[in-house]
Parts: structure tokens; C-alpha cells; sequence
């Protein structure tokens, strides 16, 4: 009988590809998807509420490294194209997965734009340093 704890998922077997690189140092990822809606006045006789139309979603997320030096390619790619006022093509693969490895869910994240990120950052008494990026995407999809 397996146990209940296993057939849970949790960050422990969380994965992320940035533009098809696997990070091993990603210790948090988050995405959130915002339903957008039109709110109009309900259409229907006798019905004096307000009723709210689709009209698309956003999506915005988080990512935090632990600098291990693996990142620096990849900061070097955005300053860049910060530097020139340029957008790079960026992709975000995430994989969460049971304890067990009986399931997985993944999603890919397209037209990835960072809002803002540490190109250096540093504290003398911390073990670890981490970067956090903060994004947009504009679709995603089940793979």
C-alpha cells in the first residue's frame, strides 16, 4: 500500500528550462494566471445586476536561482538585449511531479519578458545568493 505522502506533489521534484537549458539551481518557481472580464450590465429582462464578459488573461510569475554561476550566461543574454532595447525569445519549461514519480504535470511558458532582475547582488554574511526574475508570458500550454 503506498502511502498518502507520495502521491502528493511538492517543490522537491520541481524542474525548470529556461530556453531549453535545465537549471539545477531553481529553488522556487511560481505562475499565476489572471482571468481578465468586462463587466456590463446583464442583458436579460428583470435582471439588474452586472454580469462579467471574458476578455482574455495575463500571465505573471516568479523564479528564483540560487547563483551557482550556471546563470550567467543567461543574465549576460538579457542585459544585452536591455543594453540594445531588444526583447530575446524566452521560454519557460516547469515540471512538477509526485514523490512518487507516478505523475507529472508540465507546462510551457512563450514570449517570456522579465520585468526586472539583479545582474549582481551580494551580502557578505549569506551563504547563498539568489536571484529572483520576475515575468510575463503571453500563452502557455499543457505539454
Amino acid at each position: 500500500m503506498s502511502q498518502v505522502g507520495n502521491k502528493q506533489f511538492n517543490g522537491k521534484k520541481g524542474k525548470c528550462w529556461i530556453n531549453d537549458k535545465r537549471y539545477m539551481n531553481v529553488f522556487n518557481l511560481t505562475v499565476t494566471i489572471t482571468n481578465n472580464y468586462e463587466e456590463i450590465l446583464d442583458p436579460r429582462d428583470d435582471h439588474y445586476g452586472k454580469v462579467q464578459i471574458p476578455n482574455g488573461y495575463s500571465i505573471e510569475g516568479s523564479l528564483t536561482l540560487r547563483r551557482d554561476g550556471s546563470e550567467i550566461d543567461f543574465l549576460k543574454e538579457l542585459a544585452d538585449a536591455t543594453k540594445n532595447n531588444l526583447i530575446p525569445e524566452i521560454s519557460i519549461v516547469a515540471k512538477m511531479e509526485r514523490n512518487d514519480g507516478s505523475k507529472a504535470v508540465r507546462y510551457r511558458y512563450d514570449e517570456v519578458t522579465f520585468d526586472s532582475y539583479d545582474l549582481q547582488k551580494f551580502e557578505q554574511d549569506s551563504a547563498v545568493t539568489e536571484l529572483e526574475l520576475s515575468f510575463k508570458a503571453a500563452t502557455f500550454e499543457e505539454i
